[in-house]
Order: structure tokens, then sequence, then C-alpha cells
């Protein structure tokens, strides 16, 4: 299956609809499988699946010419799924507003979760040199706004800073061309895929400049690797200071951008202060664990109100 429509959604749907008449429980994750999916179980003589949908981040929010087709979509939709999980209480908060009354009842908070087995602040760090580093981790695509992030590095404020984006995606090249237009780009360094941990360890500040998320895994993971992280508003969710991490006032505009990274290495510097804040946020109110169990009364709930047309 693609992001975008395509012949082989047709495919997909058969796929989808077959899976719905041999299984208990189907997850929809992505606004993609989560259209198709329902669509699919509409068009069953009898329905058997209890379906549970997961948006990461609202179809809309996308923004362009096909929000308001994903506005009307969502909200024609969401009463075909049995639960929908908001994966943040601003994902929820969002969706409350589109989705009507029967949308609205369906849908639950679960957090995202994070293995702080094996996301910790002891280990290997990357080599980032002597300057001060910024780390940004995640898929290089409109989304993530690294764009954002590479023209905040123009401002004077940042000029001895270096900044290290790792992982890959479809912006790559423009990426690169962008720092090399701007004369930066002996500052910004394209890593490519690798393992986020060493580089979320040995960063002065991790930042996730995204434009929409649910809930952004990479914020999860830097914490509990006890990172400085500054997140924009839709990478934070709900956290801030008080969880240990700071957030973009102005994450549309890289001079704020860049006001924001100044202000935060100023205050993280000469202090862990926030990074065990960080840390210890994630392993109490983040861990797999946690998350596990949520999952777990969910599905005992779902079952137990099983509807009585639905098979057996």
């Amino acid at each position: 299956m693609t992001r975008s429509l395509s012949t082989g959604d047709l495919r997909s749907l058969w796929t989808l609809r077959r899976a719905m008449a041999d299984s208990d429980v189907v997850f929809l994750h992505s606004s993609k499988a989560g259209a198709l999916g329902r669509i699919a179980t509409l068009s069953l003589p009898r329905r058997r699946s209890l379906l549970v949908f997961y948006p990461h981040a609202w179809s809309w929010e996308v923004g362009g010419k096909g929000a308001a087709v994903y506005r009307a979509t969502e909200h024609l939709l969401a009463p075909v799924a049995d639960r929908i999980v908001a994966v943040s209480g601003a994902e929820e908060r969002r969706g409350r507003v589109v989705l009507g009354p029967r949308g609205r009842s369906r849908i639950e908070v679960i957090e995202n979760g994070v293995d702080v087995d094996r996301f910790v602040a002891q280990g290997p760090c990357a080599a980032l040199g002597s300057a001060p580093s910024v780390v940004c981790v995640g898929r290089l695509c409109d989304q993530k706004g690294q764009d954002l992030l590479v023209a905040s590095m123009r401002d004077p404020r940042l000029a001895d800073v270096s900044l290290f984006l790792v992982g890959d995606g479809p912006r790559a090249d423009l990426l690169r061309a962008q720092a090399r237009d701007a004369g930066i780009d002996d500052r910004v360094h394209l890593v490519g895929h690798a393992d986020p941990r060493p580089y979320y360890r040995a960063a002065d500040l991790v930042v996730l400049p995204s434009r929409w998320e649910g809930f952004s895994l990479v914020t999860l993971e830097a914490m509990a690797c006890g990172a400085n992280v500054l997140a924009s508003p839709a990478a934070a969710a709900d956290l801030g200071e008080d969880q240990g991490i700071f957030v973009i006032d102005a994450p549309d505009d890289p001079t704020g951008i860049a006001t924001s990274i100044a202000d935060a290495l100023d205050v993280a510097s000469g202090t862990d202060e926030f990074r065990r804040r960080a840390r210890d946020v994630a392993v109490e109110s983040f861990s797999l664990r946690r998350v596990e169990e949520r999952y777990d009364r969910m599905l005992a709930a779902l079952v137990a109100a099983r509807p009585r047309g639905l098979a057996s």
C-alpha cells in the first residue's frame, strides 16, 4: 500500500476484505489503511471483525486542496470503527472538532510508548565534534519540517552550531541543496539511516520541528535517552518543560525556531536537570509496559461489548 492513491488500492481493498472475513480484531494504522479498511468492512454482507483505527495524525492536517475532502471522509467513516485510538490528548482534542458525536464517542487516548530498556542514557555516543550540536531524527519529508530547521541555521545566533539530520527520505537532495545554497553545508550534515541512540546521547539539543504529528516517537526516544529536547507543539503533543522538554514558540518561522534553539541551548548549558527529568517522565509515563496494559484493557472492553451481530 502506497501513501498516494493508485490502482493498487483495489488489490489492498480486496486483501483487507478477506482479512476482515477471517479475523476477530483488525488494527488500521494511518489514514490510507483507515479509509480502505472501513470501506472494506462496509462491503461485507456480514461483519465479523472489530475495527480499531489509529490516525497517527489526522489526514486533514496535511492541508492543501484535499483537506476539506479528508475532513468529510473522516467524519463519515468515523462511526464504522469500534475504537479510534488517539496517541495523544492533543490528537484527541483535534479529532473531536471534526468527527461529530458518533465519532467522538469512539475515541480513546492511548499515548505512544517507548522501550525504556533499549533507549537509555548510557551507551555509545556519536562523534559530533566540538561545536554545539543539534540533532534531528526522522524521515526527510515535508511533515517533519527539516527544511525549517535548515533555514534556521542561517541565523547569526547559530553561526557556531552544527546540525545533524539522521534519517533518509524524499527530501534528502532538496535539503542538501538548501544547505549548499545558503552557504552552510559545512555545518549541516545529512547522516542517512543510522541507529539514532548514539546521536540522542551526544547531542547538545535534539530538535523536532514537525509540522504535524499524532505524537512523535522520536520525542519519546530522545527523552528516554536523556537528551535535551526541543519540539514543535505538534511533536511535543501535551509535553512541556514540566516533563523535561522545550517547546518551539514559533514553529512555522525559521527565525522563531532559531530563537528557541538559542534559548534552549542557553538554559540547558551546564546542567543535566532537563535530561534527568525527560528520562524520568519517559520511564514513569510512557514505557511500553504501561502502553501494553492499556491496550489489554481496551481489547477486553471491546470484546466484552461485542455486538451480537458480529460472528464469534
